[in-house]
């Protein structure tokens, strides 16, 4: 079962070949190559076993490796069939991108792909978590010769590295900085905001107002219009209405 974007990939377009070249002089020649296969050309590698004969050929199972956890996250795909692998492309012989599902259950639908790169020593190197991210990957590096490599531990051959720094100087020192990331753990410093903020907040602020009997007190305000009205019927009682 096919991931949601490849699905809606292979739906919009059967695979993709996309190339560009560089003329100088007289001269062309082929540098970028953009591709994936057609729904047709996904082949599946796998073996079911080994195949070592009496001429001692080594076949994939002899190098797949043994690990007690298989269901632990990050651990490469396997070449048997407890994951499922497709290649995406071959890129041009250098090494294999493939859809893989790192979890295959015989009989159900395979679920959870991932995008990993097996590279000439057929060591697994993980590229993305979706084919949308591996995508857009592949657009930045513009399919300049053997950026697959970026992702690997070896590291970019000096020609592609080239190739790189011509036409990708910001993708190339985005890979040189993550690689570094990834082999030296840099200390992260603990700030005191206390001690650098010291003296910085103005000195009327820090005072507060006294919670004692300082404050004055509200006078209570006379009634104007009542104690004339008062004065006057206080008048009229004292009057005499005959004079």
């Amino acid at each position: 079962m096919l991931p949601d974007d490849l699905k809606s990939f292979y739906l919009t377009t059967d695979g993709i070949l996309l190339t560009w070249n560089v003329q100088i002089e007289d001269s062309k020649i082929p540098v970028g190559k953009m591709e994936l296969h057609p729904v047709a050309k996904l082949s599946k590698l796998s073996v079911s076993a080994s195949t070592t004969d009496i001429s001692n050929m080594i076949s994939m199972a002899d190098i797949d490796y043994t690990t007690d956890n298989d269901d632990e996250e990050g651990k490469p795909p396997h070449f048997d069939g407890r994951s499922r692998i497709f290649e995406l492309d071959s890129c041009g012989g250098s090494g294999k991108v493939c859809l893989v599902y790192p979890t295959a259950v015989p009989g159900l639908p395979a679920q959870n792909s991932e995008i990993w790169f097996l590279d000439r020593s057929l060591n697994w190197n993980f590229v993305s978590e979706s084919f949308t991210t591996y995508f857009r990957l592949m657009v930045l590096h513009m399919g300049l010769p053997q950026w697959q490599y970026s992702t690997t531990s070896i590291g970019l051959t000096p020609k592609a590295k080239q190739w790189c720094n011509l036409y990708a100087p910001v993708r190339l020192e985005l890979d040189e900085n993550l690689q570094t990331q990834d082999d030296i753990d840099i200390p992260i410093a603990k700030v005191d905001l206390a001690k650098v903020f010291k003296g910085k907040i103005p000195e009327k602020s820090l005072k507060t107002k006294p919670a004692g009997g300082n404050q004055k007190k509200k006078q209570p305000t006379q009634n104007i219009a009542g104690s004339k009205s008062m004065t006057s019927m206080r008048h009229l009682r004292g009057s005499k209405p005959w004079t």
